[in-house]
């Protein structure tokens, strides 16, 4: 299994453009938790709470809501028990809401940057009032009490890698997938809460129940009773690489408590549990145990509710070859997966799923599928335009999903909401307000910049950046000119998006003669009238 396949996860929460939000079509600026870090585009979950006004959102710098009852005013989510950064997990139930943060640190020793969790904000009151639960480290946990035994474990005593990417709730516990950090949980019926370290199967053994020391050998193999469930003097939590002497089912990364079970997905399959008193018996099952699942890599799970049972969902990413990216359901507690082949067939990532009734929705990296038959997918019409400006989402991937009445989908380019009756698309998107309409300079910009033109504003393969200024003044646009180091024209742009008081023109980093650009510093003018205004860009591919 690759080593840096957390790393991916942390791309979508940070390689997004940020700027200081502007936010179209809506009221008041949606901030980040902290105020210590840039805003971001990227929207990584959306969730909502029964009976709320709100909706809620996980972005890459922090949580947001839209009060949809007071013509959706998007508003940030401001309080010091908020973990800092972007947030990789959020979760609701009732009216509890649970998110955990992540930000990157430079780690000198391996000359890179590295993911690191910032912790747990939980609210038991729909988010009026939050708590905070730090990101779960341990510098003596070499041993966990587990029923009547104790297990061996390795001590994991640094927040780097060790990031919550999914939140769930369970009884009175709530449980993070932490990957390097395992699967762990508190009780937060408590003042003052403690994480515990929650013990998963080996690799390679298919159970892990409480209060059992068998010593597996050839008699014993056969007998799922008295083999492969725990051998307490070969056992050791550790969420290292095989080759480390650790077990990639122990990195935990996807989690969710049902009626009966509590799920949880690793970088080696899935986890099928049932409380025991003050422990859990686990049933493990990856790609080997020929019940369906098309990958080992359990990136979400989620239950689709039905008026006579529940349907559990696993998306699976490729971990090893021979896996393909999917999804899959069981409707026998996890006996039998059914895989989904349209998505199979095609090796589609999927990022996150949403259900209203029969009908499911699943974001992906080609965008947003629905399908009320499990057999037969559509795809939404990819033209998202808002209705009223013409502003258009630079991002063919979805990240999120959102069913409440009409459609909420999250890109790394903004938020659509789709009018469900009028099929009208708006968007909302933040930028860098630079455009004053009291300027004599306009407030001419360019964004993102640096521009990496293979990666920025992606669009059908094309990479994309905007260029915003105030038009409040001034109705003669005439054009904007880009030259290159030795101004020499490379391209004239004219067709602006007219925004309120601002206007926007996006170009593909193409010259005018349809060749890309290649790395370099560019100089862009903007004509308006008889004056011009300035700004550089830096291409990089």
């Amino acid at each position: 299994m690759n080593k840096i396949i957390p790393l991916i996860i942390i791309s979508i929460l940070c390689s997004y453009p940020t700027y200081d939000f502007h936010i179209h079509n809506v009221q008041t600026n949606l901030k980040r938790s902290n105020g210590n870090f840039p805003d971001s585009n990227g929207i990584i979950d959306i969730e909502s709470n029964a009976g709320s006004e709100y909706i809620w959102m996980s972005t890459g710098a922090g949580l947001g809501r839209i009060d949809i009852g007071s013509d959706f005013i998007f508003d940030g989510v401001d309080d010091s028990n908020l973990p800092a950064g972007g947030n990789p997990a959020l979760f609701i139930e009732d009216n509890i809401i649970l998110v955990s943060g992540v930000t990157s640190e430079y780690v000198a020793a391996l000359e890179s940057y590295k993911p690191k969790g910032t912790g747990i904000g939980y609210s038991l009151d729909s988010g009026f009032s939050w708590l905070y639960m730090p990101q779960p480290i341990c510098d003596d946990c070499t041993s966990i009490p587990w029923g009547t035994q104790e297990l061996n474990a390795l001590a994991v005593t640094t927040d780097i890698n060790n990031v919550s990417y999914d939140l769930g709730l369970k009884d009175n516990f709530i449980y993070a997938a932490s990957w390097a950090g395992g699967l762990r949980r508190f009780d937060y019926t408590l003042d003052n809460p403690d994480w515990e370290i929650i013990p998963l199967p080996l690799d390679s053994s298919s159970y892990l129940y409480c209060n059992i020391d068998i010593d597996c050998n050839e008699e014993t193999q056969n007998t799922v009773e008295n083999c492969n469930l725990i051998d307490v003097n070969n056992y050791e939590l550790n969420p290292r690489d095989p080759e480390d002497g650790g077990h990639h089912n122990h990195k935990a990364f996807s989690v969710l408590g049902t009626e009966n079970f509590l799920w949880v997905g690793t970088a080696y399959g899935i986890n099928r549990g049932i409380i025991n008193d003050d422990c859990i018996n686990w049933e493990h099952q990856t790609t080997l145990s020929g019940n369906g699942l098309s990958g080992n890599w359990i990136v979400g799970i989620e239950e689709q509710l039905f008026d006579s049972f529940n349907r559990v969902w696993a998306i699976t990413w490729v971990a090893d070859q021979g896996e393909l990216n999917s999804i899959g359901y069981t409707d026998d507690y996890g006996q039998n997966w059914n895989d989904i082949k349209y998505f199979s067939d095609q090796n589609i990532k999927i990022y996150n799923l949403d259900f209203n009734g029969d009908m499911v929705y699943a974001a992906s990296e080609e965008g947003l599928f629905y399908s009320s038959d499990l057999v037969h997918w559509e795809k939404i019409n990819r033209n998202w335009k808002d209705s009223n400006t013409g502003d258009v989402i630079l991002d063919n991937t979805v990240y999120s999903v959102l069913s409440k009445d009409n459609l909420f989908i999250g890109t790394g380019d903004g938020i659509i909401h789709r009018n469900s009756i009028s099929n009208n698309n708006t968007i909302y998107r933040f930028w860098n307000n630079s455009a004053k309409s009291n300027s004599e300079d306009l407030g001419f910009s360019v964004y993102p910049n640096p521009f990496f033109i293979s990666r920025d504003g992606l669009l059908n393969g094309e990479g994309h950046v905007r260029f915003i200024y105030s038009s409040s003044q001034s109705s003669k646009f005439s054009e904007i000119n880009i030259y290159d180091f030795a101004m020499n024209p490379i391209a004239s742009l004219s067709d602006e998006i007219q925004i309120g008081d601002e206007a926007v023109v996006i170009w593909d980093g193409r010259s005018d003669s349809g060749n890309r650009v290649v790395n370099g510093t560019y100089f862009c003018k903007l004509t308006v009238g008889d004056k011009s205004y300035w700004t550089k860009l830096l291409v990089i591919y």
